[in-house]
């Protein structure tokens, strides 16, 4: 008795055959990085978001929701120099929003955005804060040179 082919069944055979093994480009290309990378992957992504968020959205929000991003990453895998590193950086991210808030209707880029504050009346709390961002993303730099 010979085998027939009905329309589904080839079909079927064709799907199965023509279906990566792999998955989808991007989708675990990150499971596959020591935390660290991933991390600091992930966090440049958000970071580009970030900085033209700010074009359409008040800038408190958007660096809430970049420092909300940044903390439900997992850690768990990760150097304890640099999960504290990273704490403290996405914390100094949330301190500028006591100064940010006081300008939620300021819209651009965030750099120009920031330029604006630290150049107006509460310049020199908002520099502190920026200061602190930098300071603790140094930190960050040298957990992960550190874990090389």
């Amino acid at each position: 008795m010979m085998f027939r082919f009905t329309p589904f069944i080839f079909l079927l055979a064709v799907f199965v055959t023509a279906c990566p093994s792999s998955p989808p480009d991007g989708a675990d290309a990150q499971a596959d990085l020591p935390c660290t990378a991933r991390i600091l992957e992930r966090d440049a992504e958000l970071g580009k978001i970030r900085n033209h968020a700010t074009e359409q959205t008040a800038l408190s929000k958007v660096i809430t929701d970049y420092a909300d991003g940044l903390a439900a990453l997992d850690f768990s895998e990760c150097p304890e120099a640099f999960t504290r590193g990273f704490a403290a950086h996405i914390a100094a991210w949330r301190a500028t929003t006591s100064v940010t808030d006081r300008y939620p209707e300021l819209r651009g880029e965030m750099h120009d955005v920031f330029a604006i504050i630290e150049h107006g009346k509460d310049s020199t709390e908002f520099k502190a804060l920026v200061t602190d961002v930098w300071a603790t993303w140094a930190e960050v730099e040298a957990a992960t040179k550190a874990d090389s």
